[in-house]
């Protein structure tokens, strides 16, 4: 007997929390299984690494809007794939995911669900209500996630299971590649460097984080501030960024693939979010041992504890965020002292091999 086939459903292979989760998926999955990703729209960023290393990717072009065809362009390819367990992610791959599944006789549907701002319009609630009963196991990346998911949708309590987020150590960095990264963004070594690695979303609040980073400026604490993400914010906050005076040390770097790097030439990882799930982001700059200061939102508690592993302020409170960087850019120990419970953290609850060991556990059921 072959391996087992699974799908993974996403919107596209870009850079982000749920894409990497997929990509862990398809590279450390045991031989036991055979990956294969659909994107809906495009490949995306991650597809090249994926497909180096053996993945096949398909993007199946869906068209703006409802695209009522494509549920069954995909239920043909799964059929030709012999694929058994399909897996998506997020809204738009479970309704066309789960029908494609039913059509393709999937031997099991499973929908993870990274997390989403609520309330939602009527119409996804009324759809993913009926689209919950389809499925045969649903995956919050969140407590806070699955109580949202029963509140606001209605979605059937006993098939939802919470597996948190993982994700690889950060590799060390070589000396010329930090060196590197400070000539390319005039990085002093006199000053400490804040890092950000998240989408220029409205949801990831960076202006929060520029206005911080003025007020500390003004009190004399001078950083340099690395921003790798792009999004529909770039254009604001690039006029913010010029409007707070803060040009000079705030770079708005867009899309990397680089992030391990640039969190080994970091002291401080911040995510000023207002709402989140459990971004993987800061469980990577724990893996990296960096220090994180970030927003109180979802379930970002459970890995950043207060003063144990980082430091934890409200959302949209500036004050409480520059009064957080403030401690930990005048008190190097006490950056080494929390990223270093932080890492023995990762290690203990977040590795990418617990991630995967969870998902298996899911997968067996259908094999």
């Amino acid at each position: 007997m072959g391996a087992i086939g699974v799908a993974q459903i996403v919107h596209s292979l870009d850079v982000g929390g749920m894409e990497r989760v997929t990509m862990h998926l398809c590279l450390r999955m045991s031989s036991r299984y055979r990956p294969t990703v659909f994107c809906l729209t495009e490949k995306g960023r991650f597809a090249d690494e994926l497909e180096a290393r053996g993945v096949e990717v398909i993007a199946l072009g869906k068209q703006p809007g409802k695209d009522l065809r494509l549920p069954g362009r995909l239920a043909r390819l799964l059929r030709e794939r012999e694929i058994r367990i399909v897996h998506g992610h997020n809204s738009g791959p479970l309704f066309t995911g789960t029908l494609a599944a039913k059509l393709a006789r999937a031997k099991g549907v499973i929908i993870t669900d990274h997390s989403r701002p609520f309330p939602e319009r009527f119409s996804v609630v009324a759809a993913e209500f009926v689209l919950s009963r389809l499925v045969d196991e649903i995956v919050s990346v969140s407590d806070q996630n699955k109580k949202d998911l029963l509140q606001h949708l209605h979605w059937p309590a006993r098939k939802i299971s919470v597996i948190h987020n993982g994700v690889d150590e950060a590799p060390p960095a070589t000396d010329d590649q930090l060196a590197a990264l400070r000539t390319e963004f005039d990085l002093s070594p006199s000053r400490p460097v804040v890092f950000v690695a998240a989408r220029l979303e409205p949801q990831k609040n960076i202006a929060l984080l520029i206005e911080a980073a003025r007020v500390l400026r003004t009190h004399g604490l001078d950083a340099d501030y690395l921003v790798a993400g792009g999004g529909s914010e770039q254009a604001r906050l690039e006029k913010l960024v010029v409007e707070t005076g803060m040009r000079d040390r705030f770079h708005l770097a867009g899309w990397r693939l680089d992030t391990a790097q640039l969190l080994r030439a970091a002291d401080i990882f911040a995510l000023p979010s207002d709402w989140e799930g459990l971004p993987m982001s800061i469980l990577e700059a724990m893996s990296a041992s960096r220090p994180v200061v970030a927003t109180d939102v979802g379930d970002v508690h459970r890995a950043v504890v207060n003063e144990q592993t980082g430091l934890l302020v409200p959302p949209r409170d500036v004050r409480q965020l520059a009064d957080a960087l403030a401690r930990l850019l005048a008190d190097p120990a006490l950056r080494e002292r929390l990223g270093a419970a932080g890492h023995a953290l990762w290690r203990e609850k977040f590795s990418v091999e617990k991630m995967v060991a969870r998902y298996e556990e899911l997968y067996a059921r259908y094999a």
